[in-house]
């Protein structure tokens, strides 16, 4: 997994040492202070294995973008606590998006866009394409997800990079993850095999209408300690059926709390139930259509 920050972001860590939260916790991972040739050493050598730097080797000394590589299982969030910039009576959310690129010119420019995220972003190559590539981002509040979550901004930037196409049943995906209050003081409470079974028992057409996929190959979401991971959703470049698994992550997360607070774990129903109500969702919006025609 690689860490992408602006050379503004690298300068300012390094300027604020021993305070730059990336300092801080690479620190911990290499026993010792970490110097800037620590930093060129690993970025320098991924760049160059995923053929992501420029043309001219001295490109990838200016350091921008940045590309710090640790191992597979780092997150944005290990160098920023979500702690310290999001408010701890909410839900938070974060997204993993499989995505990519036909092209290495098509890569880099997309690179260089997402570069300019304000928050820490992952990446890691799994996705579609010849230049595949799953972005991690940081989480957001739930009130935030739809305008600002990973996926809009993938989705907002296909139009003027166009990723390559996948189908929808391959593993190539939108990883959600949350965690609530009541998770990051007391942990887990809710089945997750039951909410697996649940999504298994569907039919072929409601998992599409949900996840955008007829087969779900990950449905039992994970605890990874801190948090939640549901491996549910195709990933998605339309805005329609961006807003409809916002609706569906929304309704999973309050029934989620619900239990938490006591309800019942009713979780075939729960689904079934969703999915009705987007069935309904769009005969309608397909009736208001043929009308406005």
């Amino acid at each position: 997994m690689t860490i992408l920050i602006t050379k503004e972001r690298y300068e300012q860590e390094l300027t604020n040492a021993p305070n730059g939260a990336l300092l801080r916790n690479f620190a911990s991972m290499l026993g010792r202070t970490p110097t800037a040739a620590d930093y060129k050493t690993l970025q320098t050598r991924y760049m160059t294995h995923l053929h992501m730097a420029a043309e001219d080797p001295a490109d990838v000394r200016n350091w921008s973008p940045h590309w710090l590589k640790f191992g597979k299982s780092t997150r944005p969030w290990h160098f920023v606590s979500p702690a310290s910039v999001l408010p701890a009576d909410q839900v938070w959310v974060g997204f993993e998006v499989e995505t990519g690129y036909h092209s290495r010119e098509a890569l880099t420019t997309a690179l260089g866009k997402l570069a300019r995220c304000k928050q820490l972003i992952a990446l890691d190559v799994e996705g579609s394409g010849r230049q595949p590539i799953e972005v991690t981002f940081f989480p957001v509040a739930l009130a935030d997800m739809e305008k600002k979550g990973g996926p809009s901004r993938i989705i907002n930037m296909s139009t003027s990079v166009p990723p390559a196409t996948h189908d929808p049943d391959r593993l190539v995906g939108t990883h959600f993850n949350f965690s609530t209050p009541t998770m990051r003081s007391s942990g887990i409470q809710f089945d997750v095999n039951g909410v697996g079974h649940a999504i298994q028992n569907l039919t072929g057409e409601q998992r599409e209408l949900l996840f955008g996929r007829s087969r779900v190959y990950g449905p039992t979401p994970y605890w990874q300690g801190t948090h939640v991971e549901c491996k549910w959703f195709n990933t998605t470049y339309n805005k329609s059926m961006w807003k409809r698994y916002c609706r569906v992550m929304r309704a999973f997360i309050a029934e989620v709390q619900a239990v938490e607070a006591g309800a019942p774990q009713r979780w075939g129903a729960f689904f079934n139930t969703l999915a009705g109500r987007e069935q309904t969702r769009l005969i309608r919006e397909a009736n208001r259509s043929r009308r406005a025609s």
